[in-house]
């Protein structure tokens, strides 16, 4: 997905939040419960958050150290609300394709689709100075967007900040040529004849999804200990499709998706992550749109580099793992084989 087509995305799902929060027509600043909307204050209010998380005061905590997840997660909720000014002051026309270009086109921004900037390398107080100057820029009644973006892609590399991490991909299953996978809790992505003995899928799978290796699936089908569905990356070398059900999702990276991979093992981490976005039904089903999924924050590496070393950790682990299981199956398939020798007298002890 290029950079400009993520940012369009991001206007398309930050507008359905909104209206889906707020109410449709919330770009004329009420809520559907009345409420006045002004994200300006949104902004420079989260501005004033993040600089708390600085060490900035000269009477306690002074030799602090900034609270380094707190910071991505104040400079993502500013982005959010940047977007959501950026949107109610654009409400209707133009399209997202004009609006993203607008925001592709600005100061910063290519630098802003590349590796982030260690924040330890900056001085703590020329942050503090980048981020009162976004206050400044968002608390006049007349709105300079080019500004207020190049700040804020300035601001969030030095945070160490860039693009979002996931991307829900859109593509079909056009040609209906890729073969049906489902998502198991300890196979992952499987082929689904493999997996369930037959085929389950429609005799039309034109709409099912397309996804490619590396890629974060989430299905929303309860199973065992994963009450909210499970979440996988898809290990198989090659283009598959799945269930219209279920959303695909691309990482920044492979090794982000093999991260995010390993902490959704865990049915606890799933749980915790799943059981505040998602609604069910009258019939125990789960409702979540594919936006919503995404819309929740995570403290995850940023840096390529640590990102790469801890995925390498896991995939070790994982192999180291597979060999043991591999084991203890040749294990059992020994003892069973050694019974049979018992029970039919060939073997006597």
């Amino acid at each position: 997905m290029k950079n400009q087509e993520k940012i369009k995305h991001m206007l398309a799902m930050q507008q359905r939040l909104n209206d889906e929060t707020n109410g449709t027509g919330w770009e004329n600043g009420i809520t559907k419960d009345g409420k006045i909307i002004n994200w300006r204050r949104c902004i420079y209010m989260e501005c004033a958050e993040l600089i708390e998380s600085f060490a900035w005061k000269h009477w306690k905590n002074i030799n602090a150290n900034p609270d380094e997840d707190n910071v991505k997660i104040e400079i993502i909720d500013i982005w959010h609300f940047i977007m959501s000014l950026f949107l109610a002051e654009h409400p209707g026309e133009p399209s997202f394709d004009e609006l993203s270009a607008e925001i592709a086109a600005s100061t910063l921004f290519g630098d802003f689709c590349k590796e982030p900037f260690a924040l330890k390398n900056y001085n703590q107080y020329e942050i503090i100075n980048e981020i009162e100057m976004i206050i400044h820029a968002t608390s006049t009644p007349q709105t300079n967007f080019e500004s207020i973006l190049k700040l804020f892609f300035g601001l969030a590399l030095k945070c160490g900040v860039n693009l979002e991490v996931l991307f829900e991909r859109k593509e079909k299953n056009i040609e209906q040529n890729h073969r049906i996978c489902s998502v198991a809790v300890q196979k992952g992505v499987v082929d689904q004849v493999e997996h369930l003995g037959r085929s389950y899928a429609a005799a039309e799978t034109s709409n099912y999804g397309v996804a490619h290796y590396g890629d974060i699936i989430y299905t929303k089908s309860p199973t065992g200990d994963f009450p909210y569905g499970i979440i996988k990356q898809s290990q198989l070398n090659e283009e598959v499709a799945v269930s219209p059900l279920y959303g695909i999702y691309e990482p920044v990276c492979y090794e982000m998706g093999y991260i995010l991979h390993t902490y959704f093992s865990y049915a606890i981490n799933c749980s915790n992550y799943l059981l505040p976005i998602i609604q069910k039904g009258a019939k125990n089903t789960i409702n979540i749109t594919n936006d919503v999924f995404i819309s929740k924050r995570l403290y995850l590496p940023m840096d390529c580099k640590e990102q790469k070393a801890l995925a390498t950790i896991f995939i070790t682990a994982d192999s180291e793992i597979d060999l043991l299981r591999q084991e203890i199956e040749q294990e059992k398939q020994k003892k069973k084989a050694l019974m049979q020798l018992l029970l039919t007298g060939i073997v006597r002890v």
